[in-house]
């Protein structure tokens, strides 16, 4: 499910976000599994964006 994951930070190494990468079958299951996550479901993000992404490399 989580291939990878790890904070965005700004330019002085302060923690702005979060990065999670996810191996899943669609758009469902992924917005499945964001809605289930732990800190989403404890209210500690402002907001969640699910991008489509195409590992090349």
């Amino acid at each position: 499910m989580v291939s990878q994951a790890g904070p965005l930070l700004n330019d002085e190494g302060e923690m702005v976000g979060s990065l999670v990468i996810l191996d899943v079958e669609d758009m469902k299951a992924a917005q499945e599994w964001a809605n289930n996550d732990p800190y989403a479901r404890a209210g500690l993000f402002s907001g969640v964006e699910l991008i489509p992404w195409k590992k090349v490399i």
